[in-house]
């Protein structure tokens, strides 16, 4: 199966914000994926601040 990695810099988004932005941007590439009917078997999100 075909894989993507979104790999974004975030340094000027201060650290108490980066876990919130992490988890609404999951959100909404799942959300995108779905509308857009591809096959999703799983998503990952992974932060190294």
């Amino acid at each position: 199966m075909p894989e993507l990695l979104l790999e974004l810099l975030s340094e000027e988004i201060p650290a108490r914000m980066q876990k919130r932005a992490a988890d609404d941007l999951k959100r909404l590439v799942m959300a995108g994926i779905k509308d857009a009917k591809f096959d999703l078997e799983k998503i990952t999100a992974a932060s190294f601040s």
